[in-house]
């Protein structure tokens, strides 16, 4: 299976996701391809994982989505995750599943700085949304989604720490999810399992099944979120 993301800058929550999933040897380097549109982080991130990457220079979402979906014919991806600040046309998400990890809990909060948004609001919870991409902004259906609880002693950055941290947790459980064919590619209706009969935790829907990986998970959030006063 081969899986694209496409990012327009660090994609650091795919990052993370990518090496927590090496490293309990779920994936290879092979299954994926990253795409840019512009001089990026992903693009040195990829190097050092020494996973394929292009970038593609455009001048209209409807160019850059056809010459996008031409490429990933020819690599033959399955899947697209989205790591994007822009938008993109029907060239790609009416051909392929197509999804998008958004830091927040949808429908609030749409759009760009999402957690910023959260944080002005003063709300008690943040969450974070894996949907799939339409022509509408950040309104897919919802495959799963991740929340914490907040309270006003936390800084903006605690907040985006936290979200970096869901965020890698969505894409984690959607990839493993995949590898042990809880959600099987190409499928007409595009519904993994696990949105069907959900697997709950306290904080999470889905959950990850591999132990090892859950161990993995753990150690990395306690690393990330070590020195803010959401631990």
């Amino acid at each position: 299976m081969k899986i694209a993301v496409i990012c327009s800058a660090g994609g650091s929550a795919f990052f993370a996701a990518y090496d927590l999933l090496i490293q309990n040897s779920l994936f290879t380097s092979d299954n994926f391809i990253i795409i840019t549109d512009r001089n990026c982080g992903a693009e040195s991130e990829a190097e050092v994982r020494k996973i394929d990457w292009l970038r593609l220079d455009f001048k209209t979402k409807e160019q850059f989505s056809e010459s996008v979906f031409e490429h990933l014919l020819e690599k033959k991806v399955s899947i697209v995750f989205m790591l994007y600040s822009r938008l993109i046309s029907k060239e790609i998400f009416s051909r392929l599943p197509t999804l998008n990890v958004h830091p927040a809990l949808l429908p609030s909060f749409k759009g760009m700085n999402a957690v910023g948004q959260a944080f002005n609001s003063g709300v008690k919870f943040l969450g974070a949304t894996l949907h799939t991409t339409t022509a509408e902004v950040d309104d897919g259906a919802v495959f799963g989604q991740v929340v914490s609880p907040i309270n006003v002693t936390y800084s903006k950055e605690d907040l985006n720490k936290l979200s970096f941290v869901q965020k890698t947790y969505l894409i984690v459980t959607f990839l493993e999810s995949i590898k042990l064919e809880l959600v099987k590619f190409p499928a007409p209706d595009f519904i993994p399992r696990w949105a069907q009969n959900p697997n709950h935790s306290s904080s999470a829907n889905p959950c990850i099944s591999t132990p090892k990986l859950k161990k993995s998970f753990d150690e990395f959030q306690i690393s990330t979120l070590r020195n803010c006063v959401i631990q």
